[in-house]
């Protein structure tokens, strides 16, 4: 009787174990989180506001403010063959605000990228849209009401001459259309890994581009441009080329 119980009871535990074995594996997440993370510097020096800076014209600047849209954001890798446009992403990176200097964008498709584009500004269907939410709030400080468009990127501060600068670079329309498209590619032999994860996209951005190449800018002789204009131009040429993607972490 006792042989038989026990072997009743060994069938049972096999019989467990059998299923437990066939039990299908969890299903693994189809999607995962692309965080892009910005450290800002000047010539290689960490970027803060309150710091002196000397661009490269020779003048010494002390930024009081610095902030930016990044919208329009694009994963996408060299063959084409895994391209994801985050939906309504609008942001504003914030030099100040700690917590801004990291983008979350989930729900993004398992695959390789080598490539993130974002528009360093708001898109010209955004800028005449009218009132809006989040990032696009007009209570942002990021909006010219006279001209019923967005502030792409604003730079306020001091020169050692005690003059006051104000930098606020938008427009979209004819010879002012200051919409850049920031294209950037991971280094060699890395990749944007999405398997259900995180990964984590580090920028260095130099906020001197903002006074050199293709121009070297004369901030005293040109202190305030606030308007869509010729000297707008310049400066959003001059910036189109501040951020560079420095490395890729996947977990």
């Amino acid at each position: 009787m006792k042989f038989n119980q026990l072997a009743i009871f060994a069938a049972l535990i096999t019989g467990i174990l059998f299923v437990a074995s066939c039990t299908p594996d969890e299903p693994k997440a189809e999607t995962g989180t692309v965080t892009l993370e910005f450290e800002h510097i000047f010539d290689g020096d960490a970027f803060a506001l309150g710091n002196d800076y000397t661009t490269s014209n020779g003048d010494i600047i002390t930024p009081s403010t610095f902030r930016y849209y990044v919208s329009n954001i694009v994963l996408s890798n060299d063959d084409g063959s895994s391209t994801y446009e985050v939906p309504n992403s609008y942001s504003i990176v914030d030099i100040d605000v700690e917590e801004s200097l990291e983008l979350d964008i989930t729900d993004v498709p398992n695959g390789e990228y080598s490539k993130v584009n974002f528009i360093l500004g708001v898109d010209s269907t955004a800028n005449v849209s009218g009132a809006q939410e989040g990032a696009l709030d007009q209570a942002n400080g990021l909006f010219w009401s006279w001209n019923n468009g967005y502030i792409f990127l604003k730079l306020e501060g001091r020169t050692s001459n005690s003059t006051d600068i104000t930098y606020h670079i938008g427009g979209f329309r004819w010879n002012a259309n200051n919409i850049k498209t920031i294209e950037a590619s991971v280094p060699t032999g890395s990749m944007i890994n999405v398997n259900g994860s995180e990964s984590t996209v580090h920028y260095m951005v130099d906020v001197a581009e903002f006074f050199k190449n293709p121009v070297d800018f004369d901030v005293e002789a040109t202190p305030n441009v606030v308007m869509p204009n010729a000297n707008s131009v310049i400066i959003s040429e001059n910036y189109a080329d501040m951020h560079m993607i420095h490395h890729v972490h996947n977990e």
